[in-house]
C-alpha cells in the first residue's frame, strides 16, 4: 500500500444518551490515520477503563501499521537517513537488492 501513514491517538469526552439515567459522560479514544482509517473505543469515565481504552487504541494503531507496512525484506534499510518510518515505502531503497555480507 503506497502513501504515508501517520496515525494519531486522541481522547475526548462525549455525552451519551442512556435510557435509564438520561445521559452519561464517556471517554472516546480515537485512532485516526492520515489515509482515512479510523477506529473509536468508547469507555466509561473510570480510571481502569481509561487505561483500557487507551491500550485498545494503541493496539489498533499497531495492527493498522503492521497491515500497511511492506514485507520485511522490502522495508527501508536506513529509515533515519532516508527520513521515513519503518511502515512507509522508501523511494531510495525501492527495487535495490541487499549487498552480500551487509
Amino acid at each position: 500500500m503506497s502513501g504515508r501513514h501517520r496515525p494519531r491517538i486522541t481522547c475526548h469526552e462525549e455525552m451519551r444518551t442512556d435510557p435509564y439515567t438520561g445521559g452519561r459522560l464517556d471517554l472516546v479514544w480515537t485512532m485516526r490515520c492520515s489515509c482515512g482509517h479510523t477506529r473509536e473505543f468508547q469507555v466509561t469515565l473510570a480510571p481502569a477503563s481509561y487505561a483500557y481504552g487507551k491500550s485498545e487504541a494503541q493496539r489498533a494503531r499497531r495492527e493498522h501499521l503492521e497491515a500497511v507496512a511492506p514485507r520485511p525484506d522490502e522495508r527501508c534499510r536506513a529509515p533515519k537517513d532516508h527520513r521515513c518510518r519503518w511502515w512507509d515505502d522508501c523511494g531510495l531503497c525501492a527495487g535495490q537488492m541487499v549487498l552480500p555480507g551487509l
